[in-house]
């Protein structure tokens, strides 16, 4: 990841955990995160949406927020 960071010119600056049931992390979990600036004339939020944009969410949408809470 450091290479491939290095080559796009961009840092890591962060990382993650996780805590998997016994048996079930026995494979590699990649997270990633993004900082930047958003234009002065571009508006994201969830009201943009529009047909033919992506998402990726893996899990239920929720469970990660009500796990927190």
């Amino acid at each position: 990841m450091c290479s491939a960071a290095a080559d796009s010119g961009v840092k890591v600056v962060t990382g993650d955990t996780k805590v998997v049931n016994r048996g079930k992390g026995d494979q590699i979990f990649i997270t990633t995160s993004g900082i930047g600036v958003i234009e002065a004339n571009v508006s994201i939020s969830a009201n943009q949406a529009q047909p033919g944009h992506r998402s990726i969410v893996s899990g239920y949408i929720g469970d990660h927020g009500m796990a927190v809470m």
